[in-house]
This record gives C-alpha cells, sequence and structure tokens, in this order.
C-alpha cells in the first residue's frame, strides 16, 4: 500500500503543488519561478521523503517565466535526487521555459518531453 501525502506552497505569482503517491513524488510549477519561488520550491522538495520515494516527476508545463534562480533551482533538485539516488524527470518544459533553458545551455542537463 502507498502512502500518500499533498504539499502546496503558493505566493502571488507562484505555486508549488508535491504529491507523493507511492515510490513517486509529482510536483507541479504554475506561474513565475524566479528567486523568491525558487526558495519557495527548494524548501517545499527538502520535505520529500527521499528514503521512500524511488523518483520524482517535474511539470513544468504551466511555469510562465523563469529566471536565473529558478533554473539553479531545478538544477539543485536534480543533483539532490542524484545524491540520494532517486530518478529525476522533468516531464512537461513550457515554451517559455524551454526556450530558456535552451539559451542557458542546460537543456542536455534538464532534458523534458516538452
Amino acid at each position: 500500500m502507498g502512502s500518500s501525502m499533498d504539499i502546496r506552497g503558493t505566493n502571488e505569482g507562484f505555486t508549488v503543488s508535491v504529491a507523493v503517491e507511492g515510490v513517486r513524488a509529482a510536483v507541479e510549477l504554475v506561474g513565475e519561478l524566479d528567486l523568491y519561488g525558487s526558495e519557495q520550491l527548494e524548501a517545499e522538495l527538502s520535505k520529500l521523503p527521499y528514503g521512500r520515494i524511488e523518483g520524482v516527476d517535474l511539470d513544468a508545463g504551466r511555469l510562465t517565466f523563469i529566471d536565473s534562480a529558478g533554473l539553479r533551482a531545478l538544477l539543485v533538485c536534480r543533483d539532490e535526487c542524484r545524491r540520494r539516488g532517486v530518478e529525476f524527470r522533468l516531464t512537461s518544459v513550457s515554451p517559455t521555459v524551454g526556450r530558456i533553458v535552451a539559451i542557458a545551455g542546460v537543456d542536455d542537463v534538464l532534458p523534458g518531453d516538452g
């Protein structure tokens, strides 16, 4: 039997939702991932039960903006997952974020399914 956990953090321009179902965590990002949002994202992800999960699926398909702090937060998440032996997948990327990820040269590091 898998356990379920829901976490929701929000500010005016950014929302992060985390749902843990079984051995995977689904993370959805909505709005603008800037410095404030990146701090919020890292705080929410630090609450994940890494000892019980095998993967983190991050959905960035509804992000309307991302800056360098937001890109850094995604890379920190990916690196933390790797460090803990947990698979990290970027499952969806908005066109805006995809463009910025490519311009920043991290599209090979943060692949998404588009």
